[in-house]
């Protein structure tokens, strides 16, 4: 171990949790400016799988996506909002760089993700999946315009029919 990894370890035991979450967050900020996009994911992909372990991330990744789209910000000063603003619509959920690259991006990881999960689990998800698509798809929509819908997701449902 280096005089660097010595230092940080006798520092690290005698901080308290809020000044060490402090440090991280001013130590990555500072860490981060300078580095490619490339480079950060390199960094993301070796280290995500130990910041995730114990983590329940199907709790966590709808947080952290209403936090990055700015969902949960009502001042129009998240992503989603500042977004908007920058090319001049109201519309912050039609108009969203953010919104249009998750439309394309959540079908595929689905996709890529789910031969990978056992079949009882699979099951489930897939079933929640729809439940939501059919609950959220539908909200707001006429009686005739329902039904069209559960046309078009019935094509996919029962092919041949």
């Amino acid at each position: 171990m280096g005089v660097i990894e010595r230092t940080i370890s006798s520092v690290m035991r005698v901080m308290t949790r809020e000044e060490k979450l402090r440090l991280v967050f001013w130590a990555v900020d500072k860490m981060l400016k300078d580095m490619s996009a490339a480079d950060k994911q390199a960094l993301m992909l070796e280290m995500m799988p130990g910041m995730i372990q114990g983590i329940n991330m199907g709790d966590l990744m709808p947080k952290i996506m209403a936090t990055i789209m700015g969902c949960e910000k009502q001042d129009g000063s998240g992503l989603m909002g500042i977004t908007s603003k920058m090319i001049g619509h109201g519309d912050v959920m039609e108009t969203s760089m953010m919104v249009l690259m998750m439309m394309e991006m959540i079908p595929q990881d689905i996709k890529v993700m789910l031969p990978h999960m056992p079949k009882e689990k699979r099951m489930d998800f897939a079933a929640r999946l729809v439940a939501i698509l059919m609950e959220e798809g539908r909200a707001d929509l006429s009686d005739e315009e329902k039904d069209e819908f559960t046309a078009r997701l019935r094509h996919w449902i029962e092919p041949g029919r």
